[in-house]
């Protein structure tokens, strides 16, 4: 059951690392995936609600500053929950990211 919950965690860190990421390229919408991440984070991981709600705020904020504090609130959160992001899984979701991006704005 370790190996199963740690896999878990895993996922969960991820989905909030590829919302972390967008938000480089526009106003992240929040999904039922972010919030269910932030909710089994909490639970399993003693995560603090005001730093996940911290999280889930800045999704939302329009301004300059708001993909670094994103990605801080969400790499603090991996880090709490013992799964710190690593540089290849970051670079990797950032190149999907950006991709997408790329596409939408070719109207691919």
């Amino acid at each position: 059951m370790d190996r199963v919950a740690r896999q878990l965690r895993r996922r969960a860190v991820l989905v909030l690392l590829e919302a972390a990421q967008t938000a480089r390229y526009r106003r992240h919408v929040r999904s039922r995936s972010i919030a269910f991440a932030l909710a089994y984070l909490r639970v399993t991981c003693g995560i603090d609600r005001a730093r996940c709600e911290a999280f889930w705020e800045a999704l939302e904020e329009d301004s300059v500053i708001r993909h670094p504090k994103i990605y801080t609130a969400a790499a603090s959160i991996a880090q709490l929950a013992g799964e710190p992001f690593d540089d290849a899984a970051d670079a990797a979701i950032w190149r999907e990211c950006q991709a997408r991006h790329e596409a939408e704005r070719s109207g691919r």
